[in-house]
């Protein structure tokens, strides 16, 4: 059936997906699971129903051991305000209170029931007809059935609303987005209980009369469920459907409030405040159940899934049944599994199942080996990527060195308490730096590192080399065709005295760094980049001095200041002016095409983006035509770039990770001034020596454009937060969690 255009003006369906800066997309592998029905499972022997399972105040028992409670039958309720009533799932006989763990492997007090398989359930009171229901009806049936955020941070949903103003929120978000890998159990519910799940909906915009309801999906949704939704809405001039990005973590709040509403919220202040209201599908259900059946919640719909598992599916599961039950009745997983609580990016890696399952708890993934073990953790190589992805807009890579060396004024510098922890600069740090890890020891205090993500983008070090490598054959070979087997001999002694002083340098610090490749890469480099008459000597004792600046000098100055090549070649340059008698063209000038096609081979392998390049190769060319006494002349212009080598030098030697600032706009600044003076040097005659000059200058001002430039975090309108204040706050909540 074809949608119609007056529902696809009106929810805005099937149109442009709403997203954010930053994230990642994952491998999808919800196929897995998505087409399988949701199937019941039944409890095991004994059941536990931890007094703690909710944001707040933890549930006071009202049962005895040795009472016998029915199904449905409240057996703890709500210590305050911010509490939650707990009911059974089983029938059976109350044979402890005592302490157990939770699957984070955290005790806390909970009540035993040995199950007796008989499902005898109390008998529910009448309900009111929603039309004769207050709005205080509405949220007194909510807070009796004990319904919270399912799945999620546990808050009570009665306290939720309660929080805001009703007349001033306007957006209830029914939240249907699952970005991980693996999870369909959102998917899956709204699929079968779409009725339900929209009844739900309209109740709580009756709550809020001044808002509009908005039904976000991924654009990973199929689409037969699309169309379902958007033909129940189309009539509804308050619901409306949006389509959003499926990138990791497009379901946390922040990120779909900005996505739907463009509303940028700190991960100091809650949704309410942004007039917003989110829940996702399965708190929607159990609203639906408590308000028009006047059930409690007392089950949960968990995803059973990844390649190791035997069973995958989703599965309704009763409250307290413990994780082991769940799995013994899924199937189990293959030997060698690696099994997480949750999914690939936020779950728990554990094998504490005899567990039980609460209101708040995750599925169970189970993967062959954790990726992300497959990585040796290395120093931070500046390549900016954490940048890039990390949704806060903050800088990971300095949030975990300040985390390492436990400085909690620069965490606070650097706005670590906006850290979600939400992996993705793990997920993507080539050199496998566990920086999600590190910060969330910080924030807790603890020393101990918590083991997620699970998997990790596959990029590396030596993989990003080895592209630069090939990247930079394309510039040989042309070099050789025009000037002979010289270039190649320039180019092998560079690469090999490179690699005989990595060695060295290597045994007498008895760390063996040679084999990351980078050494190579960077005698190639200035190989290419170097005449082909310099006698060999020279080309020696500049490779030489490449490995000095690389491995001594820059680590003594207590950061990389210079780029090793640039400055190497800077001072082969003033040297070779004096022995070969002026200056010659270096082998990079052989062609233009050959440097754009190494460029595209490093884009495509993700080694660099045209960031750097673009702004410096603009701003070369600007003055260029404005300044080089010609007048706009692109003639002139392709020649004079193709004589100085531009194009190689912007795409293979400007863009080094390590002098270059890691912030997005930094990079931007970075090649835009190194664009303008290399052209200003080249205007005024300096020749083949004003991109070197322009290069090593710009490194000399890397550290203070990326303090310039350092982003304003998400959510904050300003960087005046005190840091005392937040320093304060740090202590005092490590000091609770120890």
């Amino acid at each position: 059936m074809i949608i119609s255009k007056l529902e696809t003006e009106r929810n805005e369906t099937i149109m442009a997906k709403l997203s954010f800066a930053g994230g990642v997309h994952l491998a999808n592998k919800k196929t897995l699971t998505y087409d399988k029905s949701i199937r019941l499972l039944k409890a095991g022997a004994e059941v536990v129903y931890p007094l703690m399972q909710h944001y707040g105040e933890p549930a006071q028992p009202i049962v005895q051991v040795g009472d016998r409670v029915l199904v449905g039958q409240k057996i703890a309720e709500s210590a305050g305000e911010v509490s939650a009533p707990i009911y059974a799932s089983v029938s059976g006989t109350v044979s402890a209170l005592e302490e157990r763990s939770l699957i984070t492997g955290k005790k806390v007090m909970s009540l035993v029931v040995e199950n007796d398989t008989q499902m005898e359930s109390v008998s529910y009171a009448p309900v009111k007809p929603l039309s004769e229901m207050s709005n205080q009806d509405i949220l007194d049936a909510i807070k009796n059935a004990g319904v919270v955020e399912v799945g999620n941070a546990g808050m009570p949903i009665h306290v939720k609303c309660n929080h805001a103003t009703p007349e001033k929120v306007d957006y209830v978000i029914l939240n249907a987005v699952q970005s991980e890998t693996y999870g369909t159990a959102e998917m899956r519910l709204l699929l079968e209980e779409t009725d339900k799940v929209m009844k739900a909906l309209r109740i709580v915009l009756r709550l809020f009369e001044n808002a509009r309801g908005v039904i976000a999906l991924d654009d990973e949704t199929p689409h037969p469920l699309l169309r379902r939704i958007a033909n129940m809405v189309k009539d509804d001039a308050r619901i409306s459907l949006k389509k959003v990005d499926s990138k990791y973590p497009q379901s946390a709040d922040q990120q779909l409030i900005y996505a739907i509403t463009e509303r940028k919220l700190s991960k100091r202040k809650v949704a309410t405040e942004h007039k917003c209201i989110l829940l996702n599908v399965e708190t929607m259900l159990a609203i639906y159940y408590a308000v028009i059946e006047g059930r409690p919640l007392t089950e949960r719909v968990l995803t059973v899934s990844g390649e190791m598992s035997k069973g995958p599916g989703n599965y309704r599961v009763p409250l307290g049944t413990l994780y082991k039950d769940v799995i013994k009745q899924t199937g189990g997983f293959q030997e060698k599994s690696t099994l997480i609580c949750g999914d690939t990016m936020t779950g728990l890696k554990t094998n504490n199942f005899k567990a039980p399952v609460t209101k708040i708890s995750a599925g169970i993934t189970g993967i062959q080996t954790e990726e992300k073990a497959q990585f040796c953790e290395g120093n931070c190589i500046r390549c900016g990527r954490c940048v890039e992805v990390c949704p806060a807009r903050l800088i990971p890579t300095k949030l975990c060195d300040a985390a390492e060396q436990k400085d909690k004024e620069a965490f606070a510098v650097y706005s670590g308490q906006e850290c979600w922890e939400c992996g993705c600069c793990s997920y993507v740090c080539p050199t496998g730096r566990e920086l999600t890890q590190t910060i969330s020891a910080m924030h807790k205090g603890i020393a101990q590192k918590k083991r997620s993500p699970h998997i990790h983008a596959g990029n590396t070090v030596l993989g990003m080399v080895f592209a630069a490598i090939l990247a930079m054959m394309p510039v040989l070979g042309t070099s050789i065709a025009k000037y002979g087997l010289g270039a190649l001999w320039t180019v092998l002694v560079s690469i090999g005295t490179a690699l005989v002083a990595e060695v060295g340098y290597d045994i007498y610090k008895k760390k063996f760094l040679v084999f990351d490749m980078t050494t190579l890469a960077f005698g190639f480099l200035l190989g290419l980049s170097l005449p082909v008459g310099m006698p060999l000597w020279l080309v020696a004792l500049g490779a030489l001095l490449m490995v000095v600046l690389y491995r001594i000098l820059n680590p003594l100055m207590g950061k990389f200041s210079l780029n090793p090549v640039a400055a190497s070649l800077l001072v082969l340059s003033i040297v070779g002016i004096f022995v070969l008698h002026g200056q010659h063209w270096v082998m990079a000038s052989s062609s233009l095409i050959a440097p754009l096609i190494g460029a595209c081979i490093m884009i495509l392998a993700g080694v660099t983006d045209l960031r750097i390049p673009g702004y410096f190769l603009c701003a070369f060319s600007v003055i260029l035509l404005a300044f080089g006494g010609v007048g706009i002349d692109f003639t002139y212009l392709t020649t004079q770039l193709t004589l100085s080598g531009t194009a190689f030098f912007a795409f293979f030697l400007l863009p080094e990770y390590q002098s270059r600032p890691c912030t997005i706009l930094g990079q931007s600044v970075f090649g835009l001034t190194a664009g303008l003076l290399a052209g200003l040097l080249w205007v005024l005659k300096l020749g083949m020596i004003a991109i070197p000059v322009s290069i090593v200058l710009v490194n000399l001002l890397s550290t203070t454009i990326e303090e310039y430039t350092i982003p304003l975090p998400f959510g904050q309108k300003s960087k005046s937060v005190s840091e005392k204040s937040i320093i304060k706050k740090t202590e005092t909540s490590g000091g609770e969690q120890q």
